[in-house]
């Protein structure tokens, strides 16, 4: 598409043409080595006689005075080779020690002074105690997340991305992060998922609770983050694709014979011995293929069952475009029942507006709170309560916390501003 064929083909010649002269230069001096070491042990081996014969033949010395002057020459010849026989060894030695180092550094590197680290808090979506067996909502879990005088840093302590900022988002509101790029919407993301935490400030967010029980139909889980960006699991089929990251079970077929069930419970106890390192007893989900069709027509990816099983084998990150993979993520949202808030970083930046107003309708009323990123904030504003929006100036960021009305009579003032002027 882009007609650079032929520039991307001088570059590879140029690094081809690159590495053919490396390999010439180490094969010149691997030779070079090599004969050194064979002219050195020859010239060992010859050179006594030579240098003992004339004093053997005037009678100043004995036949035996020969073969100690070659094994003193030989264990010579063999400490001073130690160096050029093992110069592989020691070359590749310094080149681990530099990676070595390297990994050092990088798990040295300065942590967090402990006046710029965020304080978090979670908050159960669930009371401790329960009733009658049935869990209850805790007083916390009218917040979904509550932002405290947030200050983010970026983990090297060079750029300042978010000051002051202050919002609660209640149970059932949504919120619709938006800015140009490159302002820290998805580091905001990161600080919410606990995984960039240098600054100052409070956040308080609904625990990601994982109550799972033999025999669900469902997934565990309360909590989701879903990045722009798909993963695919490595070898994975369909079945494991949905149900990443927890390891997926087989359909099952035909009853088998107590011979074969007791093989097969032996192989499973020793793949689960290999697979699960945790304390806990793995948990086994019975969810029909009923559900992950379900799943996947709420993510408008219906059809794949259509031309793929569930159990089928396939590089899908192949298959798939990218518009697709990003609605596979998406079908795993509705695989977990539990869920109370799912943070959206662009999740459907490579749907069309049809696709992605579809995905968003089922989303929205099956998961109680949303916090999306996206460009396209006409097409979904209409599914979320609140606005974050960042604007970007010389002097840093300034987000505005607002109500999606507050910024639809905001967007009308602008734009009547702008046709003013024209």
């Amino acid at each position: 598409f882009y007609n650079g064929s032929d520039r991307e083909f001088k570059t590879s010649q140029s690094l081809f043409d690159d590495l053919v002269v490396t390999l010439l230069s180490q094969l010149s001096w691997v030779a070079g080595l090599d004969l050194f070491n064979k002219t050195f042990q020859y010239v060992t081996i010859i050179l006594p006689p030579l240098l003992i014969a004339p004093l053997y033949f005037e009678g100043k010395l004995e036949f035996g005075v020969i073969s100690q002057a070659a094994m003193a020459f030989g264990t010579i010849r063999y400490h001073l080779s130690i160096l050029a026989n093992n110069l592989a060894m020691f070359a590749g030695l310094g080149a681990e020690a530099g990676r070595l180092i390297r990994l050092r550094n990088a798990l040295n590197y300065p942590p967090t002074p402990e006046d710029e680290s965020i304080e978090r808090q979670l908050l159960s979506p669930y009371d401790s105690k329960a009733e009658g067996g049935m869990k209850t909502l805790s007083p916390h879990s009218k917040y979904s997340l509550v932002v405290e005088n947030l200050t983010l840093i970026t983990p090297d302590g060079k750029r300042e991305l978010v000051r002051d900022l202050s919002f609660t988002l209640r149970k059932g509101e949504s919120l619709l992060i938006i800015g140009p790029s490159g302002c820290g919407k998805s580091s905001l993301l990161r600080c919410f998922a606990g995984l960039w935490g240098r600054g100052k400030g409070k956040i308080s967010m609904l625990e990601n609770v994982s109550d799972a029980q033999d025999g669900l139909n469902h997934l565990p889980g309360t909590v989701a983050f879903v990045p722009q960006k798909p993963y695919m699991a490595l070898f994975g089929s369909l079945r494991e694709q949905l149900m990443f990251p927890i390891p997926a079970q087989k359909e099952k077929k035909t009853k088998p014979t107590d011979l074969q069930q007791k093989q097969m419970e032996i192989e499973q106890a020793e793949k689960d011995a290999k697979t699960y390192t945790t304390d806990s007893k793995p948990q086994k989900y019975d969810i029909s293929p009923q559900t992950f069709r379900r799943a996947l027509q709420n993510a408008s990816l219906g059809e794949i069952t259509d031309r793929h099983r569930l159990d089928d084998l396939i590089a899908w990150e192949d298959v798939l475009s990218l518009g697709q993979q990003q609605r596979l993520t998406l079908a795993r949202i509705f695989l977990r029942k539990e869920l109370k808030l799912v943070f959206l970083d662009e999740a459907t930046s490579a749907c069309d507006s049809q696709t992605e107003h579809e995905v968003y309708s089922a989303i929205s009323s099956h998961v109680p709170s949303i916090i999306s990123i996206a460009h396209r904030v006409r097409s979904l504003l209409g599914f979320h309560t609140h606005v974050l929006e960042c604007e970007t100036s010389p002097h840093g960021n300034t987000w505005t916390f607002m109500t999606a009305q507050e910024y639809r009579d905001k967007e009308k003032r602008r734009k009547a501003g702008e046709e003013s002027k024209q």
